[in-house]
């Protein structure tokens, strides 16, 4: 009677070992798969606020730097040769002669 027992308790064990690991497996996954849902809401976030600043720029609701125009001066003509230099060049680019 007591080996017939023992016999039946071997598999009563193991039946309950395998059922206590399945919970741990399925509570460790339940808990894995929360923290992996909030961090992609994150992710989600991040990206919807990085994107609706990039159609804010898009419809140029953000400006840019605002510069004062830069008066052009008009290019410098060589005496010599009548070659147009860029202005506040000192010598003619096709010349080499001083420009006044």
């Amino acid at each position: 009677m007591r080996n017939l027992f023992g016999l039946a308790l071997i598999p009563l064990l193991c039946m309950g070992v395998t059922i206590l690991t399945a919970l741990v497996i399925i509570f460790a996954l339940r808990r894995g798969t929360k923290a992996i849902n909030a961090q992609a809401q994150n992710l989600k976030s991040e990206h919807n606020q990085a994107t609706s600043a990039n159609t804010r720029w898009a419809r140029g609701d953000l400006q840019g730097e605002i510069r004062p125009s830069q008066k052009t001066r008009p290019p410098v003509t060589c005496p010599a040769c009548g070659g147009e230099n860029p202005a506040g060049s000192n010598t003619c680019a096709f010349c080499g002669s001083k420009l006044s």
